[in-house]
């Protein structure tokens, strides 16, 4: 019969050890999601101040603000209608107020 009490140390310990890595590689894990969740946001507001600077301009400019974004593009004022980086579609007039 073998004598299984020699091995019970190194096994707690390669399973602590185990854990460790295992609650590390989780934390790792939500902290990248929240990055790229945050980055998706700061686009997402940046491209919201652009278009609203596109429609300020063209308020003065044309003495009228747009019908609609398509408006913006036709008039020069922005080259196309960025991607919600959220949604992946493209903006329109809710997500601008």
């Amino acid at each position: 019969m073998v004598n299984l009490s020699k091995f019970r140390v190194p096994i707690a310990l390669a399973l602590t050890i185990a854990l460790a890595f295992a609650a590390a590689f989780m934390l790792l894990a939500a902290r990248y999601h929240h990055n790229v969740t945050m980055a998706r946001q700061a686009v997402f507001n940046e491209d919201q101040m652009v278009i609203r600077s596109a429609i300020k301009s063209y308020t003065v400019d044309q003495h009228h603000p747009p019908q609609s974004l398509d408006d913006l593009i036709q008039a020069g004022y922005l080259i196309s209608i960025p991607r919600d980086p959220r949604t992946g579609r493209p903006f329109n007039q809710e997500d601008l107020w």
